[in-house]
């Protein structure tokens, strides 16, 4: 009998005993990669969480919301946004797999100019 990967090449002899052993090694190694793909796939991933809970005036986007990595942001019921209006600028920008909840207040102030007398 000569194998070659598992498989048999010729086996003139016994032809049964070369094809003996063919698989059962075969479905323990699928038996392992299914759970081990399982575990892989069923285990929870926590996103980091970045809290405002008091008063900011700086923007905050999803991507860098952690010290320069991606979070969820929460602002609480005492958190708020408050920004000057400034064309493009967005007080909080969803710009990542993260999400955002509000429970407190996002505010864009508008600017008001005044005419020289």
């Amino acid at each position: 009998m000569i194998r070659s990967r598992g498989r048999c090449l010729s086996s003139a002899e016994a032809p049964s005993a070369c094809h003996s052993n063919f698989g059962a090694g075969l479905s323990y190694k699928l038996i392992v990669l299914t759970s081990v793909s399982i575990l892989s796939f069923g285990a929870p991933v926590f996103a980091q969480t970045a809290t405002i809970s008091t008063e900011t005036s700086v923007p905050v986007a999803t991507s860098t919301a952690d010290g320069g990595d991606p979070a969820d942001i929460d602002i609480t019921e005492n958190g708020s946004i408050t920004i000057d209006q400034v064309d493009g600028t967005a007080a909080v920008t969803v710009d990542s797999d993260n999400a955002v909840n509000n429970d407190g207040t996002i505010q864009i102030d508008e600017l008001t100019t005044r005419s020289a007398s």
